[in-house]
């Protein structure tokens, strides 16, 4: 097998890693109206649930790109798949609100590190030039977990014996994709690419942290975050308990905007490569705009019709946006520090994971089930991204 073979065979196994990962996050927030009435759990401590994953995760993605950056990606990789998918499985198992927030946490914990060791493998086996293809392909996996994990969980939950069977489904997959990924990468990862011991001394924390590039991407990937495990962690229920949907129908639904991205997406990372080298942060700022005006459209839409075409558009955006926020380390900043670097941008990401599902819980409590003020949460997120993105330099560092 020659070296471009190689790069996307790894590619291809990281792609459906990330597409069973997103579909064990997904479950839960379309689960969580089946797991609130079995164990009696009010908004708050359903978005207790979701944000006890982000807990953990969000630290783990500092120390799993670091790993990676010293170690290299393979092993750290593949101990997180086996990680999450025994996670997962547990989750299945859980018995009450205690054991969910737990199992959730140590899920999170295991999961945290896969973005950014994966940021590591395009730097180790794509030259600069296609990087933002590559990324925005791997990136893309997202929407496609997105698309039909929402209606695949729906799915088991109404037909194939409820929520617990979508996290053992999931696990299982996860297993079996974990045993072939390090079966496959010990014969295709090229020379010297994973062995440690071996490897050059690396940046310390504190000098990434030096970077003015990786603060402002965390600032970024911290309003990004807002949408995307905030509001879809609430869309399932608003869905259902406002529009008054049912759950197949819902996962249908959910799952056009996310189609659609995943093509966007990848014809995003080859503009970025060929057409947009230099200006990622206009093409940033610009879908941030258009994401915050098309969600006031969706929640005012008198329609359900209308809702779903103007969070189309809202998904969209933010899914084509995601792409250039990761390529800009793999671009701009030095080889050794991206693991590093990637990881403090997507701990923004995921920090938002953290207190997003909560505090929104918490206002559609307070505001007696309505989502309004949840929706002009997410506008104010989506504009303070904007306003970051104008300010990114992406002069090279290397």
């Amino acid at each position: 097998m020659n070296d471009k073979n190689r790069r996307y065979v790894i590619l291809g196994i990281l792609f459906l890693s990330w597409i069973i990962g997103y579909f064990d996050k997904n479950a839960i927030n379309v689960a969580a109206i089946q797991i609130g009435k079995e164990f009696d759990l009010h908004q708050g401590q359903i978005g207790m649930v979701m944000s006890s994953f982000f807990l953990s995760y969000a630290a783990m993605t500092l120390f799993g790109g670091m790993l990676a950056d010293r170690y290299g990606s393979r092993r750290v990789i593949a101990v997180i798949m086996v990680l999450w998918s025994l996670f997962t499985v547990f989750t299945g198992l859980a018995w009450s609100f205690a054991s969910l927030v737990f199992t959730r946490f140590v899920f999170g914990a295991a999961e945290g590190g896969f973005p950014s060791a994966s940021s590591v493998t395009i730097a180790e086996l794509f030259p600069k030039e296609q990087r933002g293809r590559a990324k925005s392909f791997l990136v893309s996996a997202a929407t496609v977990g997105m698309a039909f994990g929402t209606v695949i969980v729906a799915a088991i939950i109404v037909h194939a014996g409820g929520w617990r069977n979508a996290f053992f489904l999931f696990g299982g997959c996860g297993m079996i994709l974990s045993a072939v990924f390090w079966t496959v990468c010990r014969r295709a990862m090229p020379a010297g690419v994973a062995a440690g011991k071996d490897a050059p001394a690396r940046p310390s924390f504190k000098e990434v942290l030096r970077i003015p590039l990786v603060w402002k991407l965390a600032g970024m990937q911290f309003g990004i975050g807002f949408f995307l495990w905030g509001l879809n962690s609430w869309m399932p229920s608003y869905w259902v308990k406002v529009r008054h949907l049912d759950m197949v129908t819902m996962g249908a639904l959910s799952s056009i905007p996310w189609i659609i991205s995943f093509v966007l997406m990848n014809v995003s990372g080859w503009l970025l490569d060929r057409y947009l080298a230099g200006r990622e942060k206009m093409l940033i700022a610009a879908c941030m705009l258009v994401s915050a005006v098309f969600t006031y459209l969706m929640f005012n839409a008198e329609s359900v019709a209308m809702a779903f075409t103007y969070l189309t558009v809202t998904t969209v955006m933010m899914s084509v946006s995601s792409p250039a926020i990761f390529v800009l380390p793999l671009k701009y900043v030095p080889k050794d520090f991206v693991g590093t670097t990637t990881g403090i941008a997507n701990f923004g990401q995921q920090t938002a994971g953290i207190l997003a599902p909560t505090i929104m819980g918490y206002m559609i409590t307070f505001f007696h089930g309505s989502y309004e003020a949840v929706f002009w949460l997410v506008i104010s997120m989506s504009l303070l991204t904007f306003l970051i993105a104008l300010t990114v330099d992406t002069r090279r560092m290397d």
